[in-house]
């Protein structure tokens, strides 16, 4: 998948920065998540007085046949079964699936909360579908189209659903960045009425956006760094951190974030990192490095925070609670699954496996695990004969494709990384372009087994790209038939 800093380099190049502070005698922020935040803790460093939320009217919601109320049950969790593209309704009083649909589209992203259930499937490459869910008929309610909006996540607060998207061209393809320009867009959508009620468009692309202490939080990428940004939706204040000409110690790139009241926490791009990062929430600074484990597949893939600790997936297989008073793990649960996301809902800590279609709750506590609930359908090898394979090669019956030549696919939308096209069937060679989450392609030459990762030649749809893209690394997949 994408990543820009090269693992060995950013985080030897990190760790000696603050093995010089701690000689230094710089003090780390400590602090447990269960400490109040107050407004002092978010000092502006950058302010900025953006564009007021704009009325939009392009988007007029699509009402389906009256349906009773939507209403979100007590103690209610929704998921995304990736592999067959249901959405997935859990109950987790009796650790059971109790109902779902399958929409239209390809479901990207889910949010549940007091504004109900909403969903977004992509349609096309040039078009998403916002969706509202009815919980007790498990219906489509409302469908709100956006157009040239590529959606990268979802969240609620009590009155509102808010997504962050990246603008796309009249082709589907996404624009690089220039300057001051906007390039994405923070909507804002009204429950009550299923539509989009204003926008605040945003000069850097987000990957991320979370709703917590009545402020918006967004990681937003500004081309070689990651930033983040809050947003008081009361008064459309933006506070931008870190420095807009930072020192070395704010220099970062990270693809997940969680926050709680006093401490906030991320994880790299680099797909080779086995470290946390914490940062400091009044200033962006880095606060301490904390590395998740000895094995080299000890990577982060995604994090939760609660009110006690932090929680990390393990591409290993395994969930870590971090102590915010020590920075030290202080449990290591196993799960028999390769983690894709991981998250806190109903008093427990919650790992989702795409490939295994699984969804498994450890108690917070104990780190036991207490339930696995399986999410659905899981996609099954194909019988496709492998060709001929030069000596040493590892792909053959180790790493079974789901794909087959002259078939459909498309990038797994979760977690919400593009997928490189490269000049020829290596890690090494020229990248061409990126097929985005969600989008589909045609299969045109393959497959080709290179340092043990199973390579395909695509077309992506609606643009004119060519090339080369990898099915996945051996662990884990990140293309699946469409």
């Amino acid at each position: 998948m994408s990543h820009f800093f090269p693992s060995t380099a950013f985080n030897h190049w990190v760790r000696k920065l603050f093995a010089l502070r701690a000689v230094l005698g710089i003090a780390a922020v400590i602090g447990g998540c269960n400490l109040p935040g107050t407004a002092s803790e978010f000092t502006p460093i950058v302010t900025h007085s953006p564009p007021a939320f704009q009325p939009i009217s392009h988007s007029t919601a699509t009402l389906l046949p009256p349906t009773a109320e939507p209403a979100l049950p007590p103690e209610s969790l929704w998921v995304i079964n990736v592999m067959d593209g249901t959405l997935v309704h859990i109950d987790p009083v009796i650790n059971e699936v109790i109902g779902g649909l399958k929409p239209d589209g390809v479901p990207i992203a889910i949010t549940s909360g007091t504004a109900g259930v909403w969903a977004v499937a992509r349609m096309t490459d040039k078009m998403v579908n916002i969706l509202q869910i009815d919980p007790q008929t498990y219906r489509v309610a409302a469908i709100v189209p956006l157009q040239l909006e590529d959606i990268r996540d979802l969240t609620s607060s009590e009155h509102a659903v808010w997504a962050a998207a990246v603008r796309t061209g009249a082709d589907g393809v996404i624009p690089l960045a220039v300057g001051t320009e906007f390039v994405g867009d923070l909507i804002r959508i009204d429950p009550s009425t299923h539509s989009v009620a204003a926008l605040l468009p945003l000069t850097a692309s987000p990957r991320q956006v979370l709703y917590q202490e009545e402020a918006l939080w967004l990681l937003e990428d500004t081309r070689l760094t990651s930033r983040f940004t809050r947003i008081n939706p009361a008064t459309q204040q933006n506070l931008y951190f870190p420095l807009s000409n930072p020192t070395a110690d704010y220099l970062y790139q990270f693809s997940r974030f969680a926050r709680c009241a006093s401490s906030m926490w991320a994880i790299s791009v680099d797909s080779l990192s086995r470290y946390i990062y914490r940062v400091d929430p009044k200033d962006g600074r880095l606060a301490n490095i904390i590395e998740l484990g000895e094995n080299p597949d000890d990577t982060p893939v995604d994090l939760t925070a609660t009110e006690e600790s932090v929680w990390a997936a393990l591409r290993s297989g395994f969930a870590v609670e971090i102590d915010p008073q020590t920075n030290q793990v202080i449990q290591r649960t196993s799960l028999n699954s390769t983690p894709d996301r991981i998250f806190s809902a109903a008093g427990s800590i919650w790992v989702q496996s795409h490939t295994g279609a699984v969804l498994i709750r450890i108690d917070p506590t104990s780190g036991e695990v207490l339930a696995k609930i399986t999410t659905g359908s899981m996609l099954r090898p194909t019988s496709t004969p492998w060709p001929e394979l030069s000596p040493g090669e590892v792909c053959q019956g180790d790493y079974p494709t789901h794909l087959a030549l002259y078939g459909r696919a498309m990038v797994i939308p979760d977690p919400p990384v593009p997928n490189r096209v490269r000049s020829e069937p290596n890690q090494r060679a020229e990248v061409v372009g990126e097929v985005q989450p969600g989008q589909g392609m045609t299969i045109i030459e393959g497959p080709v087994c290179t340092d043990g990762w199973i390579w395909w030649k695509v077309q992506a749809d609606n643009t004119n790209l060519i090339g080369w893209t990898a099915e996945g690394d051996g662990d884990n997949y990140w293309l699946a038939p469409k």
